[in-house]
């Protein structure tokens, strides 16, 4: 069975609207401040680690992309 909206005017009913998406966003914004949070915790210079030890081997010639495995 259909919701019936929660206003009695389409302007209330944007208004919900409207207010779920700026919680949503919000939302999303601090997630991804979370990960930048956990990347600034787990920084590295070692290449190995930072790659998984996966790194790019050549199939073709000269100017064509690596490979990973």
């Amino acid at each position: 069975m259909t919701e019936q909206p929660r206003g009695d005017d389409s302007t209330s009913v944007l208004t919900a609207v409207r207010a779920g998406r700026a919680t949503r966003d919000q939302a999303e914004i601090e997630i991804v401040q979370s990960i930048i949070d956990w990347c600034v915790i787990h920084q590295t210079d070692d290449e190995d680690a930072a790659s998984f030890g996966d790194h790019g081997i050549p199939l073709a010639g000269d100017g064509a992309p690596w490979v990973l495995e």
